[in-house]
């Protein structure tokens, strides 16, 4: 049964919208809730813009990160007094900056990380490189929560899986979370021949019904990139939430943190949970 939730806050309204997404789920399964923040450091030394008239490349200032910090503080001190009027047990985290090695692996005591989709941590990211959501999707120990802004407002859950160890737990943790509770629930399976596919979806759709909840096995046939496929499925019949797990079979790992993930991530529109 999972405890506890790490937040990590930002500014933005995704994260705003997770944070009180998190709240909710705190209030719902009496968990304890971590709140966190986090600057960039890699990209924080290099926050730097080249002038126009002298050519000087000038650096962030130290005043502006300890401001980041402050700001960061602030929403934390919110979060919590919401949460302690609610009776829920909450306290601030202090966890290594990015890239410090220790961070990925920091929320060891956490069941959960949540954040929101459009967090920057205070700073631009170059559109070519990965932005901090990807990069802590990819590299935390823990499963992500990723929030959008503003939900479309989907029926149902849609499962991506493929039969691997990480889809397995990944669909076992958004059960023990609630995740895929009172709502239809489909599990999207794609290989070679729609039959095999429809296999794998109903192992998976077995797997939820042992847990006590009814799901419809989908299976198709991969006829092109597994990731435009599985984008496409979310776009025509949108679903309320996405589970997917953060490793497994190399396309399923490429539909996630590969090269569709700012589409996956930042566009689909939908709360997206993440597997370890």
């Amino acid at each position: 049964m999972l405890r506890s939730l790490l937040v990590v806050v930002d500014n933005t309204v995704a994260s705003q919208e997770a944070g009180e997404r998190a709240l909710a789920l705190a209030r719902e399964h009496n968990l304890a809730l971590g709140f966190t923040g986090m600057l960039d450091l890699f990209w924080a030394c290099r926050a730097a813009y080249r002038s126009p008239l002298v050519g000087l490349e000038i650096a962030l200032h130290p005043d502006r990160i300890e401001a980041i910090y402050d700001e960061q503080r602030a929403i934390i001190d919110k979060l919590e007094h919401t949460a302690r009027a609610a009776s829920i047990h909450a306290e601030t985290v202090h966890v290594p900056d990015y890239p410090d090695p220790a961070f990925a692996a920091f929320p060891h005591a956490y069941d959960a990380v949540v954040l929101g989709n459009d967090a920057t941590f205070h700073l631009e990211v170059e559109p070519h490189l990965r932005s901090p959501v990807e990069r802590i999707c990819r590299e935390m120990v823990r499963p992500v929560l990723v929030h959008p802004a503003r939900p479309h407002g989907g029926q149902g859950v849609l499962i991506g899986y493929d039969g691997s160890a990480a889809a397995s737990r990944a669909m076992l943790l958004a059960v023990l979370l609630d995740f895929a509770v009172e709502m239809p629930v489909n599990v999207l399976s794609i290989a070679d021949e729609p039959e095999a596919a429809l296999r794998i979806a109903e192992t998976g759709a077995a797997l939820l019904r042992h847990h006590g909840i009814e799901a419809t096995p989908h299976g198709l046939a991969r006829d092109g990139n597994e990731s435009a496929i599985f984008l496409r499925r979310i776009a025509d019949e949108p679903p309320a939430r996405v589970v997917l797990g953060a490793t497994g079979h190399s396309a399923w790992a490429e539909a996630v943190l590969g090269s569709t993930t700012r589409t996956l991530l930042h566009d689909a529109g939908v709360p997206l949970f993440i597997g370890s």
